[in-house]
């Protein structure tokens, strides 16, 4: 289910946490490929224009402003679980890792920090910014703050 407050309204969010428990609850972003674009008009595929805007879904230009996708990352994902949607931070790690590498029968080398494991690793703040990204366990980028 899609964190991003819009498409799915938060009381349907939350009914089916409560119904699918922290063990099933799997949270996804089915962004198109815009996400985390500067704001603007930008063209699908197909060559229509939409609007991406931070923090709301990608609509058309036209005079309906039809929404045609998500522009949610996982990042924005993880800081929405966590305060627009009350998650703890481990039940927003399993939404986001251990529950959808079960849901796509990859649990044997996804989804956890073991030995074993891929050890693709996002390091991210509570307000969904993104520290550092590791790969196969090599880091693969750091935030710079100089």
């Amino acid at each position: 289910m899609s964190p991003d407050g819009i498409r799915v309204p938060p009381t349907l969010l939350e009914l089916a946490r409560r119904i699918l428990c922290p063990d099933r609850f799997v949270a996804i972003t089915d962004s198109l490929e815009g996400a985390g674009w500067p704001d603007g008009i930008h063209k699908m595929p197909d060559c229509r224009e939409y609007s991406l805007r931070k923090g709301d879904v990608c609509r058309l230009t036209d005079e309906a402003k039809t929404i045609v996708g998500s522009s949610l990352t996982m990042n924005e994902a993880f800081a929405n679980l966590l305060n627009r949607f009350n998650f703890s931070v481990i039940d927003a790690v399993k939404a986001l890792s251990s529950n959808p590498a079960r849901v796509l029968s990859l649990e044997k080398r996804l989804g956890k920090i073991q030995e074993g494991f891929d050890a693709d690793i996002c390091a991210i703040t509570g307000s969904g910014e993104v520290l550092a990204t590791w790969i196969n366990g090599e880091t693969a980028w750091e935030k710079n703050d100089a």
